[in-house]
């Protein structure tokens, strides 16, 4: 229960870094200041404070200019054009916007690896510490991954939601906490028209050496190929896919950073798969896949 609270602490940085700041931002010397305070606050996180800017002080709202934050490790954690209530009463109820989040890996690479799963349950946790907060982050930059925007994620102790864009997908996670310090959750990716292009419904299953996300997913293939081919889950010389997968899946997260995360699944062919394939220096070619046996699907991280 500490290692989660202190780790909840650290993927919540940012907004705890502006709380501080905008507690003191009156002081005539307000950014060294900012950043002491601030420094102090977050001294059992292993995080270190290093820039703090004020732009500005309005009668409602106050504007930072960049926050960086030294994670332990190595990582920067770099938040620029914030915005906060002048009234700031804690972080339940905090109204927070951001115009970049950027995390930048440690220069010498002497950062391990990530450890998603105390990142998962953080964010689980996330939605009832901070009940009725709502931050918007315009753009977010994270290592080796697409450019998240329209990011918007709302704190509810019973139903906090996610919504974020990708290519030119929307996004949305829900989840609530069930018992045993489960939670049942879904995610949806939908197009500009609003069709629904990926479903999945989950659980997320807290147990000793890892946690489990398991459940059921479908999804039409054709608007997700720029994100299978970005993360190079597909053959590059598939150059079209129409058709629909759905089945079971699997996604064990060890506590243990060093091991792999394996993502298993069993999909179905919903009536018809076609490919256009084009070999290296060959023509193109259409393929028709009709089947009832499942195709068994693993992606290691």
């Amino acid at each position: 229960m500490i290692a989660r609270r202190r780790w909840l602490l650290i993927s919540l940085l940012a907004i705890a870094v502006i709380a501080v700041a905008a507690a003191i931002v009156i002081n005539v010397h307000r950014d060294s200041v900012a950043r002491n305070v601030a420094n102090r606050f977050l001294a059992e996180s292993d995080a270190v404070v290093t820039d703090v800017s004020v732009d500005s002080i309005g009668t409602d709202t106050v504007q930072f200019g960049e926050i960086v934050v030294q994670l332990s490790g190595g990582d920067v954690l770099e938040v620029r054009g914030v915005t906060l209530p002048v009234r700031f009463r804690g972080i339940r109820g905090l109204q927070l916007h951001i115009e970049t989040l950027e995390l930048l890996p440690s220069p010498d690479g002497s950062q391990g690896p990530p450890e998603l799963a105390v990142a998962l349950q953080a964010f689980l946790d996330a939605g009832p510490a901070m009940h009725g907060a709502s931050i918007e982050i315009e753009t977010v930059l994270l290592p080796a991954a697409p450019v998240l925007s329209d990011v918007d994620w709302y704190g509810d102790t019973r139903n906090p939601t996610l919504r974020a864009s990708v290519e030119d997908l929307d996004f949305f996670v829900t989840t609530t906490p069930g018992p045993e310090e489960q939670h049942r959750g879904t995610l949806r990716a939908l197009t500009s028209n609003n069709d629904e292009v990926l479903f999945l419904a989950f659980d997320v299953v807290p147990g000793s050496d890892a946690i489990t996300i398991a459940g059921q997913a479908r999804a039409e293939l054709s608007p997700l190929l720029p994100l299978l081919r970005f993360y190079k889950t597909l053959p590059s010389d598939i150059i079209e896919l129409q058709g629909a997968l759905y089945g079971p899946f699997d996604l064990p997260i060890p506590f243990d950073a060093a091991l792999p995360v394996a993502l298993a699944a069993n999909l179905y062919i919903d009536g018809s798969l076609d490919l256009s394939v084009r070999p290296e220096d060959a023509e193109t070619y259409d393929l028709l896949l009709q089947s009832n046996t499942p195709l068994r699907a693993r992606l290691d991280y």
